[in-house]
């Protein structure tokens, strides 16, 4: 998902799960927070960008409290809601780069 809709060279911010390390062989700007270790942001002296993931996780939270009231979403019915070509996706691509 990230590789189809984030340019090449932007600056991505995830947790540490372990496949997210191969965003920076793909030609993005990767930096991860560690969770596990009690980090929620950090300043990578290397490139200059600070890295948080709480911008993406208060969107979700929002997002989730203002759907579980009036339906549930099933993983299937999701992508309605994050695909690129929804407001949502253009938020979420635009947040990553």
């Amino acid at each position: 998902m990230i590789l189809e809709n984030v340019e090449t060279g932007a600056v991505v911010s995830t947790d540490e799960l372990m496949s997210y390390g191969l965003l920076s062989g793909d030609g993005f700007i990767h930096g991860a927070v560690k969770h596990g270790q009690k980090e929620w942001s950090y300043y990578d002296y290397r490139t200059g960008e600070t890295h948080s993931t709480n911008n993406i996780e208060s969107f979700w939270k929002l997002f989730k409290y203002s759907v579980r009231p009036t339906t549930s979403i099933s993983a299937a019915r999701s992508c309605r809601f994050t695909s690129p070509s929804s407001a949502t996706g253009r938020t979420i691509a635009r947040w990553g780069t």
